[in-house]
């Protein structure tokens, strides 16, 4: 790890309006007269992840520096397994054009890639049974779906709006 100083910073912000609305962007705060020490490490296309209240598993909370195309969520972080995408964790977001759910994937939660529009192609693993609302709602671009053999469920609109469809593979 390095340490350097900052004079501005940039956080990203995730929420509901007043009308509860999801909202998703980066705010950028300017510290003219204060230096805040910081550590970090610089590594590329590493999602953003959050660790289970009795911290035995990760699940993905959004896209961190992750900046290649093709998502491919990995089956461990940190030595833990990373069994869930958060609630709208990746939504809005333009730079994914394809997603890969591994087998060890337990969960996805609701519109977890809601409006990703430059979104193409889905797999989804194995280990995923149940396919929450809206979870690919509006990523109008997807023209291939591949679903794990363990799918029961479909949630209400999670492919809602995804238009251009041509391929779909169900075991």
């Amino acid at each position: 790890p390095s340490k350097s100083f900052v004079d501005e910073l940039i956080i990203h912000v995730k929420g509901y309006d007043e009308w509860d609305n999801f909202r998703s962007g980066n705010t950028k705060f300017t510290l003219p007269d204060v230096a805040i020490p910081i550590v970090y490490e610089a590594r590329e296309n590493v999602l953003a992840y959050d660790i289970s209240g009795d911290r035995t598993y990760y699940y993905v909370i959004g896209i961190g520096n992750y900046s290649l195309g093709d998502l491919v969520i990995p089956e461990s972080y940190n030595d833990k397994p990373v069994l869930g995408i958060e609630r709208h964790a990746f939504s809005g977001c333009m730079t994914i054009t394809s997603v890969t759910i591994p087998d060890t994937m337990e969960f996805m939660d609701d519109h977890a890639f809601y409006y990703c529009e430059n979104l193409t192609s889905i797999v989804i693993g194995n280990g995923i049974e149940i396919l929450s609302q809206g979870v690919f709602n509006v990523c109008t671009n997807v023209s291939y779906i591949s679903i794990g053999n363990n799918v029961k469920i479909i949630g209400g609109g999670a492919f809602g709006g995804c238009s251009y469809v041509t391929t779909v593979i169900i075991p």
